[in-house]
């Protein structure tokens, strides 16, 4: 797999004709701080962009425009949308979620320098399945890891 591609404008206008309406594709100032943090690690940073997809034919689009051109995304984090992470079963449930994507996938990368509790665990089957295991710095850089 190729270097992480940052979002670029071109990017954001197949995404905004993908998805035939601006107010489901968030960018810049127009992100929600609601988008800009993790709960479970106290960590703070705004996507690049939000899209509210509103169908799987949406999903698959941006998925495969995703995959092709080497963008990051965070599936998981449609999850709270309509899951409560203060309920067990519920928070069981999305990390089960989680896991199964993560064995749909070739590489496992991990951005940042704070590692959550989940994240760690994601790491740990990560390893264990001998998937690829790619670390990036808060700017997306790649970095070496022990």
């Amino acid at each position: 797999m190729g270097n992480y591609k940052k979002i670029d404008k071109d990017d954001i206008l197949y995404i905004k004709n993908t998805i035939q309406d601006d107010e489901r594709v968030l960018v810049g100032e127009n992100i929600n701080e609601e988008y800009s943090h993790d709960e479970l690690s106290g960590t703070s940073s705004y996507p690049d962009v939000v899209v509210k997809a509103k169908s799987a034919e949406e999903i698959a689009a941006i998925m495969k425009y995703a995959y092709e051109n080497t963008i990051p995304v965070t599936p998981h984090l449609l999850y709270p949308q309509f899951m409560d992470d203060e309920n067990p079963k519920e928070r069981a449930d999305a990390m089960h979620f989680n896991y199964v994507l993560l064995g749909k996938c070739n590489e496992l990368w991990v951005f940042g320098d704070v590692i959550s509790k989940g994240m760690a665990h994601e790491i740990g089957i990560a390893k264990k399945r001998q998937q690829t295991i790619r670390w990036f710095d808060r700017n997306c850089k790649e970095v070496t890891h022990d």
